[in-house]
């Protein structure tokens, strides 16, 4: 026993990646503009489901071009919305082929006014536009880029639980559970990030909690329970009470849970607030997290699995297995789940060989064949509804 914990705290430590903490880049979903186009859960969207944000297309809406007779007299930038516009009291005019200019007075042209009336309504209403649409573009551009930047050996992530702590001449400000999310682009042009729908609970990412402040292996091993088992709605607040709970009182028993301040700055006890935001951070090394729970599992129950045996004892023989495995009785024909190939076929025709299919009996009953009349007619379905591990 001692020999395995041994083995997989140090495969956990080796695989550990040093400074591959989160990085918040935003954007925090209490920022996230409020636009027709923008549907945000807990907002325009259902708290309880699993859809984030979707964001539809905007497109840039032209600009209406300024009359060539008024563009001399207009004062301000006209490609930018929300200018301050207005009509110069006096304007320098081209006096003719010679190329020289001459000074006018708006009081000597009483015409510009019926064309300033008529253009300036129009370039408003743009500017209106415009100042209303930018923000929803800029989100969508930024959400595609981290979409985009979602690849190789970084992930998409919603980060719940932001914890700010100054303890020992550092300062910490990182979100310690996250959810895996997804998104994509539709046909329609639409953008839209979901949590992953096959994501059970929270994943705890205190190893810098762990290294740099101590934490107790015990109780971060309670507190990756905590988080694994949290159940509810992917933004609903309860779900960081329980693990949020057990890591204050791990760190400081003088840390607090703080809902009314956005982002808290750090303070000399930890204070955690939930601050949900999209994180793009590196993707961590499941194999880590695994050596981790085994080396606590094994310690904890003083047994090691049989399976892992032969790691530790290069002479141990694991026992040949004689149940039927995945084989299912079913109306008197054993149905096997999955693909059988050449290598495995033998087994199965092992198992079904001490009866006969159930719809060879019918048809010699004079009852027509079943549709499911071999082991072989079943691989695909059972296997598509299976969700990933």
């Amino acid at each position: 026993m001692d020999r395995a914990v041994r083995l997989f705290q140090f495969l956990a430590r080796s695989r550990q990646r040093p400074g591959a903490g989160p990085a918040a880049v935003g954007p925090w979903l209490s920022e996230i503009p409020d636009h027709p186009a923008i549907h945000l859960a807990g907002r325009e969207l259902p708290v309880d489901g699993t859809t984030l944000v979707t964001i539809d297309h905007v497109d840039e809406t032209e600009r209406p071009a300024a009359p060539e007779e008024l563009t001399p007299w207009i004062s301000g930038d006209l490609d930018r919305p929300g200018a301050r516009l207005r009509l110069r009291a006096k304007a320098d005019l081209e006096a003719g082929r010679n190329g020289g200019t001459v000074t006018a007075r708006l009081s000597d042209r009483p015409d510009l006014r019926a064309t300033w009336e008529a253009w300036h309504p129009q370039w408003v209403r743009w500017s209106e536009t415009e100042q209303r649409d930018a923000p929803a573009r800029a989100l969508y551009d930024r959400l595609a880029t981290l979409l985009d930047s979602a690849i190789g050996g970084r992930e998409l992530s919603l980060g719940l639980g932001l914890l700010t702590w100054a303890h020992a001449g550092e300062a910490f400000c990182a979100h310690v559970f996250t959810v895996p999310v997804t998104g994509g682009i539709d046909e329609l042009g639409r953008l839209w990030i979901d949590a992953c729908r096959h994501t059970r609970g929270l994943r705890a990412d205190i190893s810098a909690l762990e290294a740099a402040h101590g934490l107790d292996r015990r109780a971060a091993r309670s507190i990756h329970e905590a988080a694994r088992a949290a159940g509810g709605a992917v933004l609903e607040r309860s779900r960081i009470e329980v693990p949020g709970r057990l890591l204050l009182e791990a760190l400081d028993p003088s840390g607090r849970y703080d809902d009314r301040t956005p982002r808290p700055k750090p303070e000399r006890h930890p204070v955690l607030s939930w601050a949900p935001a999209l994180l793009l951070r590196e993707r961590p090394d499941e194999t880590v997290m695994l050596s981790r729970r085994l080396a606590d599992d094994i310690a904890s129950t003083g047994r090691v699995p049989s399976g892992l045996l032969p790691l530790l004892d290069r002479d141990h023989r694991i026992p040949p297995v004689t149940a039927p495995g995945a084989l299912t009785p079913l109306e008197g024909d054993a149905l096997c789940p999955f693909p059988l190939t050449p290598g495995n076929g033998r087994s199965s025709s092992t198992s079904t060989s001490t009866r006969r299919p159930s719809s060879e009996r019918r048809a010699r009953r004079g009852a027509p064949p079943s549709p499911r009349s071999s082991a072989t007619s079943w691989p695909r379905a059972g296997a598509s509804c299976s969700p990933p591990p």
